[in-house]
């Protein structure tokens, strides 16, 4: 039962877009036992709250005996308000396809239908359906990252020695040995050892033949003073 009981109290309906809405509402007024009946007819083409059963007078209590809401085009979002002045309470809400509709009747309750006009309820959710175990499709390949990640850390030293490299090229062939030299050194003894030098110059540079010409003038040297002590011998003999 839905009483209107002052001239504050109406039953309103709320829509939230331009789909055509139709509403029909009846109802009985009972004014100090004198029963009245009454009705209106509303039809609703954009978002807006109207007044689906309007107030009673002052001293008449109205009871609300059927309200039907219709949506004949698109969809659209109902919901039906019992006002008061500066309090507003919802009774039922739905979004309606195309050709549905919601119903109040006294004594029954609200029930909504389908656009062929079959009564559709709403059960207890079901049981959880069995966890498919078939995965399913590879979604698309996200973007590459252009932020590289962290390094890793470094990896164990291997025990393991690494294969022999292959062998490199063969340099190029020496020059031939040039400027070859024999410095030949004999006492005056003709019984003394012949002592001989030979030194090969190789192109190595001039600091090594400039150490060559040094240890020749030393032997050079040598070999005079042993030609003075030579002949201090003979004469004191």
């Amino acid at each position: 039962m839905i009483l209107l009981v002052g001239p504050s109290d109406e039953l309103r309906i709320t829509t939230t877009s331009t789909a055509t809405v139709e509403a029909h509402a009846s109802w009985v007024d009972n004014t100090s036992g004198q029963i009245a009946p009454g009705r209106t007819n509303s039809t609703i083409a954009a978002p807006a709250t109207t007044a689906a059963v309007p107030a009673p007078l002052s001293g008449t209590q109205r009871t609300v005996k059927y309200l039907g809401i219709r949506s004949t085009s698109g969809s659209v979002a109902v919901t039906v308000v019992h006002h008061d002045t500066g309090n507003d309470i919802d009774l039922y809400s739905a979004t309606l396809s195309p050709g549905e509709s919601i119903t109040y009747e006294d004594g029954q309750g609200w029930t909504r239908a389908s656009a062929a006009g079959i009564q559709m309820t709403q059960g207890e959710p079901g049981p959880q359906g069995p966890i498919s175990t078939t995965p399913g499709p590879t979604g698309p390949q996200g973007p590459i990252s252009t932020t590289p990640g962290p390094t890793g850390p470094a990896g164990a030293a291997s025990t393991v020695p690494g294969p022999t490299g292959p062998a490199g090229a063969t340099g190029p062939a020496g020059s031939s040995p040039v400027n070859v030299a024999t410095y030949v050194f004999s006492p005056t003894a003709p019984t003394a050892p012949v002592v001989g030098l030979i030194w090969v110059n190789t192109g190595a540079g001039t600091a090594l033949q400039q150490q060559v010409d040094g240890l020749l003038a030393q032997m050079a040297e040598v070999r005079s003073d042993a030609q003075r002590i030579a002949a201090l011998l003979i004469e004191e003999v």
